[in-house]
């Protein structure tokens, strides 16, 4: 979906061998178990990050999750 998108923006195609490419497969909302992982050396981030995410409920952002990641932007919540 990157891909697609900086090909849209910079008004390319994704035949373009000279398109500009993020040469990564990281764009993706990581798991709470892949960021604890990640930032192991950092704990009192994570109890931080817990401790705020206890404070906001679901319907406090304006988004929703759809099953791959993607942020799914309710407008109403804006």
């Amino acid at each position: 979906m990157q891909d697609v998108l900086m090909c849209i923006a910079t008004k390319r195609t994704l035949d373009d061998p000279s398109r500009m490419k993020m040469e990564t497969h990281e764009f993706y909302m990581k798991s709470g178990d892949e960021m604890a992982e990640l930032f192991s050396y950092l704990p009192q981030a994570i109890k931080n990050t817990r401790v705020i995410a206890d404070k906001v409920s679901d319907t406090d952002t304006p988004f929703n999750l759809k099953d791959n990641g993607v942020p799914v932007y309710d407008k109403s919540l804006i």
